[in-house]
């Protein structure tokens, strides 16, 4: 298999693998296996960017299967914890990050269509953000909440970077003038 498709694929298996990994969930929620397999998919992460930028065979299938699996992954888990975790100190910081992931969604493929570009390419907040965010779910998934002060603890953070980084990305689209509400 040529290595420039590697990348891809390993963004593509952690795709393939919430589905694995939410079975397993709720089914062996009290057990290390969730968060084993949930850090092993979560490693393909920083893996696949690494390797693509390593081996200089970033593309364009990869700038956009990268963020989807990240949203893939991170909204599963959050509307699977909601469940388990349902009070307003977990479900409102859930909300307003997969609220964040569906307007950047939009907004990627509205300005896709219209500009035939990268407009929002990922930021380091966008970045700071994910880490928090599988820093959180890690520790939500470990068993008997072992760890549930620091995970509340990057979740907030998380959800803090999660409205920075949407804001930023606004101020940013505001400034192309590309779409009519954000004229000036």
């Amino acid at each position: 298999m040529p290595k420039h498709h590697i990348p891809n694929l390993l963004t593509l298996l952690r795709i393939l693998l919430v589905p694995a990994l939410i079975a397993v969930y709720l089914t062996a929620q009290h057990t290390y296996l969730p968060f084993v397999l949930f850090t092993l998919i979560a490693m393909t992460d920083y893996l696949d960017g690494y390797l693509a930028r390593r081996w200089s065979v970033q593309s364009a299938l990869g700038a956009f299967l990268d963020p989807a699996a990240d949203k893939i992954l991170v909204c599963s888990l959050l509307v699977l914890l909601v469940a388990e975790h349902s009070t307003w100190l977990f479900t409102l910081p859930a909300i307003v990050i997969i609220f964040r992931e569906l307007v950047m969604s939009m907004l990627r493929e509205y300005l896709a269509k219209i500009a035939k570009s990268e407009i929002i390419a990922v930021d380091v907040y966008g970045k700071y953000k994910t880490a928090a965010q599988m820093l959180s779910l890690g520790f939500f998934l470990m068993p008997h909440l072992t760890m549930l002060y620091p995970a509340y603890a990057f979740l907030y953070i998380s959800t803090a970077l999660t409205v920075l980084s949407l804001t930023r990305y606004i101020i940013k689209i505001q400034k192309t003038g590309l779409i009519p509400a954000f004229e000036r």
